[in-house]
């Protein structure tokens, strides 16, 4: 079934109870049960629903009655994140000129792909967090791992590079926490909705080290967020600013971010009635997707 009609189809008979009859307290559990499969999971987004459970308990699915968006007209930048995209834009310039200077001498050069990357020593404890794209908040970056200790940082901002690798990278345990949610499950599942289109992240670079990013689902004109990392000041933020500019840039100017959080606050997200965010899910799914072309992010997408 072509996936227009498969959302109609689920818009118009979900197999889940209706929104409207989500718990108050915890607030917006709604059911028990189901499963991960691409067309549940696509089913429940659709229908203003996600996924949230910990590791080992059945498989739970919310709703909240009050929802966390950021609009692309709200998307506030601080000043020292702004100098660090100036930036980004100024090295992608030079790196540009420096290329057709190469080429005007009569030099070339190939491009070889990256390996995926796997990592099987990963802890899967539970976080008392949710979101994620959300709520992480910018980690200091592992004194083992390089990048922060360089003076001389050169980003590249990718798309699609790199999912599990993000994803994997969501999951570790931040400060004062065990773990999160990102379980094998969840990391099996959306590995699955990258496959065939639906997911997809947003990844910071810096001197060939990946060091934030964030992933989601994409379904019409409409981008559910699901968790941000950052090993690096402000490299989630870096992330977050790129979707939200590159997205708009395609007809997509909403961002769910799920829950509240002081970090998306900061960064122009507001709450939104669950009756809102529903209506706003009927006027944009069942548009049609964006182009997604994997690679570097062209910084120019910036208006800054």
């Amino acid at each position: 079934m072509a996936l227009d009609k498969f959302l109609r189809s689920v818009m118009a008979n979900p197999p889940f109870p209706a929104v409207s009859t989500a718990a108050k307290e915890p607030d917006g559990l709604l059911m028990s049960g189901g499963e991960l499969s691409p067309e549940y999971v696509i089913a429940a987004y659709a229908n203003g629903i996600f996924p949230w459970f910990n590791p080992g308990q059945p498989i739970l699915w919310w709703a909240p009655s009050q929802r966390m968006v950021l609009n692309y007209q709200n998307l506030k930048i601080s000043h020292s994140l702004r100098k660090t995209l100036k930036k980004i834009q100024r090295q992608a310039r030079s790196t540009v000129h420096e290329l057709r200077y190469q080429e005007a001498s009569g030099n070339h050069f190939t491009i070889q792909p990256r390996r995926r990357h796997k990592d099987n020593n990963l802890a899967l404890e539970i976080s008392t967090d949710r979101l994620s794209l959300v709520a992480s908040q910018d980690r200091p970056f592992n004194k083992d791992s390089t990048p922060e200790s360089h003076t001389d940082k050169h980003y590249t901002i990718k798309l699609d590079t790199d999912f599990e690798r993000v994803m994997r990278a969501c999951a570790e345990p931040r400060a004062h926490e065990q773990g999160t949610w990102i379980s094998e499950d969840f990391i099996q599942a959306y590995g699955e909705l990258h496959d065939i289109g639906l997911a997809h992240s947003f990844e910071t670079w810096c001197n060939g080290e990946l060091v934030g990013g964030l992933y989601g689902v994409s379904i019409g004109k409409m981008f559910f967020g699901e968790s941000m990392f950052s090993r690096q000041t402000d490299a989630s933020k870096i992330a977050l600013v790129y979707a939200a500019n590159y997205l708009a840039d395609q007809g997509i100017y909403n961002i769910d971010c799920q829950q509240d959080t002081p970090h998306l606050r900061s960064m122009g997200a507001d709450l939104m009635p669950r009756e809102d965010f529903t209506n706003l899910l009927g006027r944009t799914i069942l548009e049609a997707p964006i182009v997604w072309r994997r690679g570097p992010i062209n910084p120019e997408i910036l208006l800054m």
